[in-house]
């Protein structure tokens, strides 16, 4: 009887120890609850691993976060700079802005601003420097000066030709072009002309002011060989200059020669040359009524079509 009396009160402990354990269980999941993600059966390492499931944040040191900001800001004003204009901002001209900066900025240049002194005249340069086969059209960009006045870039004629009918266009340059603005009136064929290797020839090329170059190119020999030695030493002679038909020195009955030095002038250069690679030279002469800056000491600006700064040259 003792010994079943004994095993009765075994179970119950037995059972008052299960119901406390299970009581410590549920005390603990509601104190400390598992995260929300947990699932039973991974390790804490394969939790994390799972995108977006466990947040991490870094910290960085005072120092370091400054120099990141330092970094960003250094970045925003280049990118700024670059989508205006295509330079750093340290070549930004000061008092003017990345926005302001044309997308032709330094790659069209003033290289001279001279008014004349107040005297009258005066010259003004412009240089491209463009990449490969890049060409702009400056026709209608102005150069304005700090107190007021501007000059404007006109037209001009590509290929003169003899009878002088070609209109004026918009100027295209090309890299290495250089275009001069001249305060002297008119040229010497009331246009303003790119130079080509044939405009010696013209009767007025003596009339350029200022002068033009004076250069034509080279008689083929092999073209001539078959004249006398008369009509060979006459057609060398005249250089870029057209003979004067009324008074040429060769004999009466050599035909072929005369025929050959009717040929001799602006237009039968053209139809010898106008095909030439190198016939368009990389000068245009413009003439203009005057240059409306500081006589004396000014910044010009060169400014596009759009009002956005190219160059700045001072004087």
């Amino acid at each position: 009887m003792s010994h079943g009396g004994g095993g009765g009160k075994s179970g119950v402990w037995g059972l008052l120890g299960f119901v406390l354990f299970i009581g410590l269980v549920i005390f603990a999941f509601v104190r400390f609850p598992p995260p929300t993600n947990f699932r039973f059966g991974e390790t804490s390492s394969s939790t994390a691993n799972r995108a977006g499931t466990v947040p991490v944040v870094i910290k960085q040191s005072s120092q370091a976060v400054g120099s990141s900001r330092n970094s960003g800001a250094t970045a925003n004003t280049g990118t700024q700079a670059s989508s205006g204009s295509g330079v750093s901002p340290q070549e930004i001209p000061k008092g003017f802005t990345a926005e302001q900066l044309s997308p032709y900025f330094h790659k069209v240049r003033l290289g001279s601003v001279y008014t004349g002194g107040g005297t009258g005249g005066g010259q003004i340069t412009l240089s491209a420097y463009l990449t490969g086969s890049d060409t702009v059209m400056v026709t209608g960009w102005r150069i304005e000066g700090m107190r007021g006045g501007s000059v404007y870039v006109p037209q001009a004629v590509k290929v003169y030709d003899a009878q002088g009918l070609a209109p004026e266009t918009d100027i295209v340059m090309k890299s290495g072009d250089a275009l001069y603005l001249y305060a002297s009136g008119q040229s010497a064929i009331g246009k303003n002309l790119r130079i080509n290797k044939c405009l010696a020839y013209l009767p007025t090329i003596a009339n350029f002011k200022p002068s033009i170059p004076n250069s034509c190119p080279y008689i083929n020999r092999s073209e001539i060989s078959n004249f006398s030695g008369q009509c060979q030493n006459y057609i060398l002679s005249l250089g870029c200059r057209a003979p004067d038909m009324s008074d040429i020195r060769v004999p009466r009955n050599e035909d072929a020669c005369r025929d050959f030095l009717q040929t001799l002038n602006y237009q039968g250069c053209l139809t010898r040359h106008a095909q030439d690679k190198d016939f368009l030279q990389n000068q245009i002469y413009t003439w203009i009524s005057s240059i409306s800056l500081d006589p004396f000491h000014d910044q010009a600006k060169l400014l596009d079509g759009n009002g956005l700064l190219v160059d700045v040259y001072e004087y």
